[in-house]
Parts: C-alpha cells; structure tokens; sequence
C-alpha cells in the first residue's frame, strides 16, 4: 500500500480510536508503538475503516454512473421515438393532400388571374375606357391620360404591344401608380367603391398582356 494510502488510514483511524484509549495504553506500557505513535492497532482499524469508506465511494460512484447512462439512453430513445412519430405524421398528412396533376395546376393557376376588360368596360375599336365612377373624378385624371395614351399606342402598332414588350412594362407601371393612388385615398371612400374600382384596374393592367386582335375582350 502506498504512503497516501497508509496516511489515510491513519486519519481515518484516529477519527475511530480514542485519544484516551491511547493514552492509557502508554500509562500500562503496552506493546510497541508506529507512526507517530499511534498503536498498530489503531493503523489496522483505520486502514479497514478506510477501505470500508473507500469501496462505499466506489460503489456510490458506479450506481451514480450507471443511472447516468441509463437516463441518456431513455433520453435518446424519446427523442428518436418523438421524430419518428413527426414523421409518420408528416407523411399521413401529405397522403392526405390532394396530389395534382400538370394540368390540374396549370387550371389552378389560371383561375387566380384576373378577368380581361369587358366590352361593357372597353371598346377595343374605338379605344375608349368605361372607368368606374370612383377612377373618374378629376383627381385621377392624370392617371386617365397616361393610360389611354399608352392604349392607343398599342393599338397603333400591335407588333410592338403585349406581354415581354416595352409598351406593356410602360402600361404596368402606369397601372401600378394609379392603384397607388387610389389606395392612398382609400379612407375617403366605402369598401364598395374601392373594391370594384381595384378590380378593374387589375384586369386593366392583365389586359395589357395582350396584343390588339389577339383576343377580343370578352363581353359581361
């Protein structure tokens, strides 16, 4: 055994071993003495009191140790079995969607653009707007110019008039600016004047996606 070890004991020992029993030991002159005068006695007590404590600790330690690693293995194991269950979720409500075909998108897609101008809404032959009557006010009668000027210049040339072409941008960004404006003025009117007159200007600028003769604007 090492010196720690035996110097250990030895503390451990003297917590066991009285310092009287020392004592009278010394008075009756009984047998020889070891470290520091401690009896051989009190090293062998303290020794075994030593490995009693030491073998507790280990003990403690191991118990200590195992739950350790016991809760981490339950703590994997909820966290796999969590994402397994997400899983199988996720995958019961994707089987659940709908699954569309091409053109059942493409249908889709169609349905969310806005309605072409009506003939009752534009006279394509005589390029004339039937605005509505919250767009007719002076105040968007700038906005009325731009517009039906840009419109006559793609029915002057429709090879240069369409979706992809400089008159089109030129008609969005006129479109754009007048919603702009009708929007900051909406606190000025009732949700059935704006509503319809947004509707419009919607199809306006989808109208100008198409080259005149195209396709004639539908009828309401």
């Amino acid at each position: 055994m090492s010196a720690r070890c035996v110097m250990a004991a030895v503390i451990v020992g003297a917590l066991f071993v009285g310092t009287s029993s020392t004592e009278a030991q010394r008075r009756r002159g009984g047998g020889g003495y070891g470290l520091s005068g401690w009896s051989p006695g009190g090293i062998l007590m303290g020794m075994g009191q030593f490995n009693q404590l030491s073998s507790r600790a280990a003990i403690n330690y191991q118990q200590a140790y195992s739950m350790s690693l016991d809760n981490h293995l339950k703590y994997e194991q909820t966290y796999f079995e969590m994402r397994r269950q997400n899983a199988s979720e996720r995958a019961s409500l994707a089987a659940m969607r709908p699954h569309y075909t091409p053109e059942q998108y493409a249908a889709d897609n169609l349905g969310r653009l806005p309605n072409r101008l009506s003939l009752g809404e534009w006279d394509p032959g005589l390029g004339v707007f039937t605005w509505p009557p919250v767009l007719g006010g002076d105040e968007f009668a700038a906005d009325r110019t731009r517009i039906e000027t840009l419109f006559g210049a793609r029915d002057a040339d429709p090879s240069q008039a369409g979706l992809g072409t400089d008159n089109y941008r030129q008609i969005r960004r006129a479109v754009t600016m007048m919603s702009d404006h009708l929007h900051s003025r909406i606190d000025q009117m009732s949700p059935d004047e704006y509503i319809p007159a947004s509707k419009f200007l919607k199809s306006l600028e989808y109208e100008g996606r198409f080259a005149p003769g195209a396709q004639l604007a539908s009828a309401k």
